[in-house]
């Protein structure tokens, strides 16, 4: 596999385990604020689903090259 090769295909995979973590820990706003969705969470967990989609495509990606 290429380096570019390699990229890709992480990323891709990166982006399919991103998408797939978003819904966990997802709970909706008790006190709706105005302007807001009433299905707008009220704590994305945005940084932990990133650092966790990080790790998860990692060990994805290491069994795809191997």
């Amino acid at each position: 596999m290429s380096i570019v090769g390699g990229i890709v295909i992480y990323f891709l995979v990166w982006w399919m385990v991103f998408m797939c973590a978003l819904p966990f820990r997802e709970h909706p706003q008790e006190n709706q604020v105005p302007g807001t969705w009433k299905s707008a969470p009220e704590k994305p967990y945005i940084k932990e689903k990133f650092l966790i989609s990080c790790l998860i495509s990692a060990l994805i990606w290491v069994v795809i090259w191997y």
